[in-house]
C-alpha cells in the first residue's frame, strides 16, 4: 500500500512530485523574500525621507500664511509709498522755507545797511549838536539881550 500510495497513476512517485512542488515553492519563497527585502529597503528609505519632510514641514509656510505675508508686504509697500509722498511734500515745504529765510536774510542785510547809515547820520548830528551853544551860552545871550533891551528902553525915555 505504500507503493500504491506513493505512486501516481502515471507511474511517478508522489514523493518525487511533492519534492518538486516543495522545491518550487521554496524557490518562489526565496524570490519573494528577496523581493520583500528590496521592498523593505525601499519602504525604509521612504520612511527616512518622510521623517525629514515631517521635520522640515513645520518650518515651511503654508499657502495661507504666504498669502497673509504677501498682504502684509503689500500694505507695508503702500505705507512706504505714502511716507515717500509725505517726505516729498516736506522737502517742498523745506525748500519754500529756505527761500523765505533767504529773503529774510536779504531784508535783514538791507536793514543792517540802513541802520549803519542811520548810525552815521546820528553821529553827524551828534557832531553838529556839540557845535550848538549850551544852556549857559543861551543864558548869557539872554542876559546880554535883556541888558540891551533895558538900555534901549532907558534911551527911549530920555527927551
Amino acid at each position: 500500500m505504500s507503493n500504491s500510495s506513493s505512486k501516481n497513476p502515471n507511474g511517478h512517485s508522489w514523493d518525487r512530485e511533492f519534492t518538486v512542488v516543495l522545491e518550487d515553492l521554496r524557490s518562489q519563497f526565496r524570490v519573494f523574500g528577496e523581493g520583500l527585502i528590496g521592498l523593505t529597503e525601499k519602504v525604509e528609505k521612504i520612511d527616512e525621507r518622510l521623517e525629514r519632510v515631517e521635520m522640515i514641514l513645520p518650518t515651511l509656510a503654508t499657502k495661507a500664511e504666504l498669502a497673509l505675508l504677501d498682504n502684509k508686504v503689500s500694505h507695508l509697500d503702500e505705507k512706504v509709498s505714502h511716507l515717500d509722498e509725505k517726505v516729498s511734500h516736506l522737502d517742498e515745504k523745506v525748500s519754500q522755507l529756505d527761500d523765505k529765510v533767504s529773503q529774510l536774510d536779504d531784508k535783514v542785510s538791507q536793514l543792517d545797511d540802513k541802520v549803519s547809515h542811520l548810525d552815521e547820520k546820528v553821529s553827524q548830528l551828534d557832531d553838529k549838536v556839540s557845535l550848538l551853544p549850551t544852556q549857559s551860552s543861551f543864558d548869557r545871550f539872554f542876559n546880554v539881550l535883556s541888558n540891551h533891551e533895558t538900555r534901549i528902553t532907558v534911551l527911549e525915555k530920555q527927551p
